[in-house]
């Protein structure tokens, strides 16, 4: 009986590692001289644990693990090595070696708060914005009434309206994969979720009502988008007398998304993650024997 060739082992990610190596900085340094390689062993075994390779979700998942428990576990570790040299018998030698000790906390707090933000914001899916502008007006032979607008952007998500769009656009079988379970969707919940992906509004001092969808794929976000000022202008002006709704802009297929704002995200992360480590760096002041004797 011939036997089975052997498998070759699986190459080491190479990239990963070497990116995994540098993060372990964060690290005291004496702490990770005893422990830098046990720590990539245990990186390898998530790795393979994890099924990186597998899908993008996965990779997603195993590297918000790996940096948080590294921010962690590195901010643990800072404050042991602090206790340590604060308990050296030397005022002095607990005087000078406190501030690298800052310095190091801050720099750890900070780096890792900011490979979280861009974690974070890798993992957020893109959302494109399609936007479709009505005309719409009351009847000229009613009086005005000041609720007519907030009436009309209820009657926008209505059941009725997004019924229709559910069922003219077929979106039980286009979205049962990705929202479904067990890859089932009824038309009520498709009717729910994209309710949930609507918003609408007046534009002040007008009566143009904007109508806007998102949607992980563009041209989908901008297709639903003009379906619902289609089935909106039809049922309002089915209704009255003379025609009241028009839509004078349908929705074009976004270039870029519009969730998540990655440069936003990036800037109030460096904000956050600054005073992060700013805090912790004080608060490791305020408890060491240093902040309450003579500078």
């Amino acid at each position: 009986m011939r036997t089975p060739p052997k498998r070759k082992p699986r190459p080491e990610p190479r990239r990963s590692v070497r990116f995994y190596r540098t993060l372990l900085k964060v690290y005291p340094r004496k702490f990770l001289e005893g422990y830098e390689e046990m720590f990539v062993q245990h990186f390898l075994d998530q790795y393979r644990e994890f099924g990186v390779r597998a899908s993008v979700w996965s990779a997603a998942r195993f590297w918000v693990h790996i940096l948080a428990d590294t921010g962690l576990s590195a901010v643990r570790e800072h404050i042991h090595e602090l206790e340590r040299k604060l308990a050296m018998n030397n005022p002095l030698s607990r005087i000078l070696l406190l501030f690298p000790t800052f310095r190091r906390a801050f720099a750890a707090v900070f780096i890792i708060g900011i490979l979280l933000t861009a974690g974070v914001l890798w993992v957020l899916p893109n959302s494109y914005a399609g936007t479709a502008l009505l005309a719409v007006s009351s009847h000229p032979q009613t009086t005005f009434d000041s609720d007519f607008f907030p009436k009309e952007l209820n009657r926008i998500d209505s059941q009725s309206i997004l019924a229709t769009v559910v069922r003219t656009l077929d979106l039980t079988n286009r979205w049962k994969d990705r929202l479904g379970p067990n890859g089932s969707l009824r038309p009520d919940q498709a009717a729910e979720s994209l309710r949930r992906r609507v918003n609408t509004r007046v534009n002040p001092g007008t009566s143009l009502v904007e109508i806007r969808v998102f949607d992980e794929e563009p041209k989908e976000a901008a297709e639903i988008a003009n379906e619902i000022a289609l089935a909106y202008t039809e049922e309002l002006n089915a209704a009255a007398p003379t025609r009241v709704a028009d839509i004078i802009d349908p929705a074009a297929p976004a270039v870029r998304p519009m969730r998540p704002n990655r440069y936003l995200g990036m800037a109030l992360g460096l904000l956050i993650s600054a005073l992060a480590g700013l805090g912790f760096a004080i608060l490791l002041k305020a408890i060491s024997p240093s902040s309450s004797g003579t500078v």
